[in-house]
């Protein structure tokens, strides 16, 4: 598909030209609020474990001073007792001196198992902490390129049946006795719109123009201009107020000129200076409609002439490139359409001009 788009009607490949590289951002800011809160998480989760500790520091200075002061001091007062009033009987300052002892061994017991350091517990919470929020970060990231894979397979289907359905238009077209070229061009553009707005990678808010024009002989000896003969606009307009490009002028007439491929990232770049000036063919809102655009010449057949040019806009600022970042190339579809165009008017002319039959040696 993609090398029979680039020969446009049977020629060699055509060089691309690529003023300068295509520079593109992929702003990957889902999941942020998610890591956010993931990190306030682990704050929370590192606060009241610094909390608890402190209250198990308390407690523990509370039991140690109630159960080691306390029970000693039982212990003593039992002693005493007992060697003030030894009858050689177990008694009740006995029990209480055993169970002071008891007592000082539990108190010793909880001062050892709350001793224990709690920053150990918090560091492996901040440990799980992290390993969740690399996790989400992860996730996150799958589900961006999951989606702009999605998004380019459903591009490059897009192209395909914009492909099979101009493909088949002109298949349709060349049964009908006196279609010229130019109506089965116009035909199957209008035919293909919806797909190629989808493999264009055209949004809602874009503005933008698809043109195929055809060379004509201007009234200049030796010139020749490009007439827009079939056209798809997202503001729409009457064919005859399609502005008419001499050969050299403007991105069109320079890619029909030079017989190259012209892909402009962002015509406003300095780096443009004045190869594509519109000279006295400049509008308005050229600057603000015409952002970035790409143009394929036209060639039928082994024709040592290009027939005319396929060009495509767009409002959006690098919204072309010969690179295809990924997925399908922004510029890909205008080289089909290129390619189609050229298939239309070479089977338009070998219909109108049969070649002779040579079993009957006509």
């Amino acid at each position: 598909m993609t090398s029979a788009a680039r020969r446009a009607g049977g020629g060699e490949p055509w060089p691309a030209v690529a003023l300068w590289p295509m520079i593109s951002y992929a702003a990957r800011g889902r999941g942020e609020a998610t890591v956010a809160t993931l990190q306030e998480l682990g704050e929370q989760i590192g606060a009241q474990f610094a909390e608890l500790s402190k209250a198990y520091q308390r407690a523990s200075r509370l039991i140690r001073s109630v159960c080691l002061i306390g029970g000693a001091l039982a212990l003593a007062i039992a002693q005493g007792v007992e060697i003030e009033r030894a009858n050689g009987e177990f008694s009740a300052w006995t029990a209480l001196e055993i169970g002071a002892a008891i007592i000082i061994a539990l108190g010793s017991l909880f001062a050892v198992v709350t001793e224990a350091n709690a920053a150990a517990a918090l560091e492996t919470a901040r440990r799980a902490v992290d390993a969740a929020r690399v996790f989400e970060l992860k996730m996150f990231e799958f589900e961006n390129e999951r989606d702009d894979l999605t998004r380019e397979i459903d591009r490059a289907l897009q192209l395909y049946n914009s492909i099979d359905v101009m493909r088949g238009t002109i298949e349709q077209s060349l049964g009908i006795s006196g279609m010229s070229p130019n109506t089965i061009i116009a035909n199957f553009l209008k035919a293909a719109s919806n797909s190629l707005q989808v493999a264009f990678k055209f949004e809602t808010g874009d503005t933008w123009t698809i043109c195929v024009y055809e060379a004509k002989k201007s009234a200049e000896p030796g010139v020749k201009e490009l007439h827009c003969i079939a056209h798809a606009r997202k503001i729409e307009c009457d064919i005859s107020q399609a502005r008419k490009w001499r050969a050299g002028v403007g991105v069109g007439g320079v890619a029909f000129s030079t017989g190259n491929e012209i892909i402009i990232p962002d015509m406003a770049l300095p780096e443009i200076g004045t190869i594509f000036d519109l000279k006295s063919n400049k509008r308005d809102y050229d600057d603000a409609r015409y952002a970035s655009m790409a143009a394929v010449p036209i060639r039928v057949g082994a024709s040592s002439e290009f027939w005319g040019a396929a060009v495509v806009t767009s409002d959006r600022r690098y919204h072309f490139s010969s690179d295809a970042d990924g997925g399908v190339s922004t510029s890909e579809p205008i080289r089909a359409i290129a390619a189609m165009a050229a298939l239309a008017v070479g089977s338009t002319q070998q219909v109108a001009s049969p070649e002779p039959n040579l079993r009957s040696g006509v």
